[in-house]
């Protein structure tokens, strides 16, 4: 529950507006949760002072350490996820950071207030 005055602040892993509007499938990533803009959204639901940060870079260097980090720590790692999982995790993490990398998935900060 928010009261008025209040702040609301979240971030989400999204689709660069560039890469929205040049026509891709949003089917193609499974977690958009709605194509409407997030401060389209908030405006509707009547928030205010609405403020938009890009937090991709920062999302980027920590997906690189993630892989760095499942290299190193890979024969633990596959004892205690099995091949299977281990293999599944790695691929999703290359994935995200090869997207990041291409410009094709950001991540973005809101803030509003009630």
């Amino acid at each position: 529950m928010l009261r008025a005055g209040g702040r609301l602040v979240f971030d989400v892993v999204d689709i660069p507006r560039s890469v929205i509007d040049s026509g891709v499938s949003l089917e193609d990533y499974g977690f958009v949760a709605s194509e409407t803009p997030y401060e389209i959204l908030l405006e509707t639901a009547g928030f205010s002072g609405i403020e938009i940060e890009d937090t991709t870079a920062g999302y980027a260097a920590v997906a690189a350490r993630w892989l760095d980090a499942i290299v190193d720590l890979e024969p633990e790692l596959r004892r205690a996820l099995g091949d299977d999982v281990f293999a599944e995790k790695v691929a999703s993490r290359r994935s995200a950071f090869e997207q990041l990398e291409e410009g094709t998935l950001g991540r973005t900060l809101y803030s509003a207030t009630a």
